[in-house]
């Protein structure tokens, strides 16, 4: 049975989100051509974030050439600049970079160390303020 025009809503809850953004790029002035990308790789889980920086380098085209420059600088998007990051340091790094920004994430969580001295005891928290009239 062919369930034609009807269109199902379901509520997603996204916990877990790892997003990219370009933060700054460098480009050649005469040409436009975009020289550099600088990064930054995000993970977000139940309210807590945590990131990794970095920057790519691109090879310039030949200048004799338009065509080989693809898309015009006042045309460039930042997903076409984030595919271009991703490309140039291709699939095993943006893997690392995501499994290392997650990695990262869950030690924000569940710390597997502390800072401390055993031999003091542990400092008194805070009291808390009394409510005012």
């Amino acid at each position: 049975m062919a369930l034609s025009g009807v269109r199902f809503r379901v509520p997603i809850t996204l916990k877990k989100m790892i997003t990219w953004i370009i933060t700054n790029t460098n480009s050649n002035a005469e040409t436009g051509y975009i020289k550099s990308a600088d990064w930054l790789c995000t993970k977000t889980e139940d309210g807590i974030s945590t990131s990794i920086s970095g920057d790519v380098w691109f090879t310039e085209p030949d200048e004799s050439d338009p065509e080989s420059f693809g898309v015009p600088y006042a045309e460039v998007t930042e997903e076409n600049a984030i595919e271009w990051t991703k490309e140039k340091l291709g699939e095993a790094s943006v893997a690392n970079i995501e499994l290392t920004v997650g990695r990262n994430l869950d030690a924000l969580k569940t710390p597997a160390q502390q800072d401390g001295l055993p031999w003091q005891p542990a400092p008194e928290p805070e009291p808390e303020p009394e409510p005012s009239e």
